[in-house]
């Protein structure tokens, strides 16, 4: 996977990867911190993939109620017997605190994974679990769904033209979920995780270093577009800009 290709799987590449001492595969759909999403013929080729090579699949679908274009697709439908679905209350409805969330597969695997997460977690908070109860039971939920997709989805937008307008040598995909752009400054800087440090210190602005995701994209940062407002996003990415070109060559 690599930004040149949009970071789509490439299913040959993983052929080629996936040996006899392969156990489980992670799928992460959309995924952090590029926001790309798996598309039906893909999930279809890893599912088959994994049931001819008998190995898990656990997919992780953190951010599945946020897609902006396309579409989420449950890579359990196409291989029920290989696969783990992971998922949280972090995102939809939006109390990542809680830390409350489900998991559905096989019905010989869940049992087990009951025990580990008993020893792991004991109990989630009783409160989460009757506030996502009546959330889920409720008629405001899709309407508060929509709410958010459409106000992530400007925001989005916003940080797209701004990274254009003020970076127009950066290099990134367009994200059609989750909540990050992951942006290559190779033109600019080398060192991500120093210039991640100095933007905070000196700029005010926080990103997320390429290096926390990646030993490829050494000069890439992430960055977030759902918390502030559009006028601050622009802002920062400006502030951005800013510390790009002041220590182009520097770092």
């Amino acid at each position: 996977m690599s930004i040149d290709d949009e970071f789509k799987i490439d299913i040959e590449k993983l052929k080629e990867l996936v040996t006899n001492k392969t156990k489980a595969l992670v799928i992460v759909s959309p995924d952090n911190p590029t926001g790309n999403i798996i598309d039906k013929n893909t999930a279809k080729a890893i599912a088959d993939l994994a049931m001819d090579r008998d190995f898990w699949i656990v997919s992780d679908e953190a951010y599945r109620t946020l897609i902006y274009e396309g579409e989420h697709v449950y890579m359990y439908k196409y291989a029920p017997d290989h696969v783990i679905s992971i998922n949280t209350f972090s995102k939809d409805p939006g109390i990542p605190g809680w830390r409350l969330g489900f998991i559905y597969g096989p019905s010989d695997a869940i049992p087990k994974l009951k025990l580990a997460a008993e020893e792991m977690t004991y109990c989630p908070p009783v409160i989460a679990q009757k506030f996502v109860a009546a959330y889920l039971r409720s008629e405001a939920r899709m309407k508060h769904l929509k709410y958010i997709i459409e106000e992530y989805r400007s925001r989005r937008d916003a940080a797209v033209g701004a990274l254009r307008e003020y970076l127009p040598e950066s290099r990134f995909i367009v994200p059609k979920g989750s909540m990050f752009i992951f942006v290559d400054l190779s033109r600019y800087i080398r060192d991500s995780e120093k210039f991640a440090e100095l933007l905070l210190e000196k700029y005010g602005v926080t990103v997320i270093p390429g290096t926390y995701f990646s030993d490829i994209y050494r000069s890439a940062i992430r960055i977030s577009f759902v918390v502030e407002s559009i006028e601050r996003i622009r802002m920062g990415i400006e502030r951005i800009s800013k510390a790009a070109n002041e220590l182009r060559g520097l770092l």
